[in-house]
Order: structure tokens, then sequence, then C-alpha cells
């Protein structure tokens, strides 16, 4: 887009996005790094299921299958990874889109966990009024 002359913008910092992990307690980011050893041997599968869901657009499925792959690590870790590196962005980005939004003829590009949920952008999107359709 900057190279087409496009304006860009970010919705957040890479400091802001370093620091939902920070704002994890040590111990649950020691935690959230044992679990993830624990899991390397299905790793591969994991995103390949992440993969064919997005690929098929199917929202809930992705929602499903990333939360079914923190069901074997320790639930805070999942709860805070929830709360911490996508809900509380979710909202962070949510405000910082809406005046793109405004101006008009906007493209807006964000990781695709941030999607699906209540607390996902598409709904956060709709409750503050706008239409969200899929374009395909």
């Amino acid at each position: 887009a900057a190279a087409a002359g496009k304006r860009v913008y970010g919705l957040e910092t890479i400091a802001e996005q370093v620091g939902a992990m920070e704002s994890m307690s040590q111990e649950l980011q020691i935690t959230m790094l044992r679990d993830a050893v624990a899991q390397h041997d299905q790793v591969d599968q994991i995103i390949e299921q992440l993969i064919t869901a997005y690929l098929r657009r199917d929202l809930k499925a992705l929602e499903s299958n990333s939360n079914a792959a923190m069901q074997d690590g320790d639930d805070r870790v999942a709860e805070m990874f929830t709360t911490e590196v996508v809900d509380r962005r979710n909202y962070r980005m949510l405000v910082r889109m809406q005046p793109r939004l405004r101006e008009g003829n906007a493209f807006i590009a964000v990781g695709a966990l941030h999607l699906p949920g209540d607390n996902g952008l598409l709904n956060l999107l709709r409750n503050k009024g706008y239409r969200v359709s899929p374009v395909y």
C-alpha cells in the first residue's frame, strides 16, 4: 500500500503487541512456555486445522480450534491469552479503526483470531452500528 502511495496506519504499536504478553506474570509466561513445549508435537496439526478453517472462511471453527488447542494447557494461561492477547487488543483496534472507517474507502487487515466471537471485531463493529459482510 505504501509503495502505491496509499496512506498506511497502524492499529497498535509493536510495544503494545508485546505488552499484551508482558502483562502476564512471569509465572504465567513460564507456564505458557511449558505448555507450548508440551504441545510441540501437535503444533503442525494445530496450525493445519487453523489454516483449513481460515481458508474455508469458517470463523467459528477457527475460534473453536484455537480454544481447543489451549485446552491441554493451564486454564489460567488460556484465560489470560484470550483476555490480553485477543479481547483487550480487539477493543483497542476497534477504537483506532473508527476514524479510518469514517473517512471511508478503508482497507483494514487484522489477524484472523481477532474476527470471531462476542468480543471479536466483527461483533464489536456490528454493535457500533456498522454493517459487516464478507468479501469473496
